[in-house]
């Protein structure tokens, strides 16, 4: 894998880590090199940064692409299956670590498939749920109180989509006790799975006051904000910081996930 391919201002923070992760597991084996620690050294300012300027990121590109080949010359080579696992389970980690212990209200967060239609909201709390490639489904939510919503989907190739505010809904203040369902009547077309098999996640944050927590312009063409693996790990990264920040009782967050074959 040439490192430098998926080395973009917005992906470089995340790569860092990567490497920094790999060069963990190299050192478990006994290894190490001067030259090595060197160049990890130069990374090591990025490793924690969530946007880099181009200066940066040329001084990026050239140490992570010395320290990848290090690594294959000493017969621990960097693969983008490996890559892209690694990827998977980081956003795994910053996704399910945005987690309110005492949240002052709650969300209801369920998926069905479309012929099930809102009834099937029932069976989410009773069984975990299984789709199946091609199937369509809609997604649910319904907080108690009036908040702003955000809602992350986390497909199963790492992908990040942010469901709601979407094109057609860009204010995303939700009344209380309202059932909004994506995709809803209001909708042009239906939610498909595409694959591939594995587990997708749908995430929702909740705040009692307005608050942005990512930055993008809504688009006709793409309707959903989305972006891949490398700039979602990224972007949760920023969600999470952002987080961290919101005053303990004035935010809430539910999580589901359920398994595509």
């Amino acid at each position: 894998m040439l490192i430098v391919e998926v080395l973009v201002a917005s992906t470089a923070p995340v790569v860092v880590k990567f490497l920094f992760d790999q060069v963990k597991n190299y050192r478990r084996r006994g290894k190490k090199t001067k030259e090595m620690e060197k160049f990890k050294n130069t990374l090591e300012p990025f490793k924690e940064r969530l946007e880099v300027n181009e200066t940066e990121l040329m001084k990026i590109k050239e140490n992570a692409e010395k320290l990848s080949e290090i690594l294959t010359e000493n017969g621990f080579e960097i693969t983008d299956e490996m890559y892209q696992k690694w990827t998977l389970n980081f956003l795994d980690e910053k996704l399910s670590g945005i987690k309110q212990d005492k949240p002052t209200f709650k969300i209801e967060l369920w998926t069905t498939k479309s012929a099930e239609g809102i009834e099937g909201v029932r069976d989410i709390k009773i069984l975990p749920r299984k789709y199946r490639i091609g199937d369509r489904i809609v997604v649910y939510f319904k907080p108690d109180r009036d908040c702003y919503l955000t809602l992350f989907n986390i497909g199963t190739s790492g992908k990040l989509t942010i469901l709601f505010p979407n094109y057609l809904f860009q204010n995303n203040f939700t009344k209380a006790d309202r059932i909004h369902a994506i995709p809803g009547d209001e909708y042009p077309f239906e939610y498909e799975l595409s694959g591939p098999s594995g587990v997708e996640k749908i995430k929702a944050i909740a705040t009692t006051s307005e608050l942005n927590l990512l930055d993008f312009e809504f688009s006709r063409e793409e309707f959903f904000h989305s972006v891949e693996s490398g700039v979602a790990a990224r972007d949760i990264s920023i969600v999470a910081k952002r987080m961290e920040e919101v005053s303990v009782d004035s935010w809430a967050e539910v999580m589901c996930e359920f398994e595509v074959e």
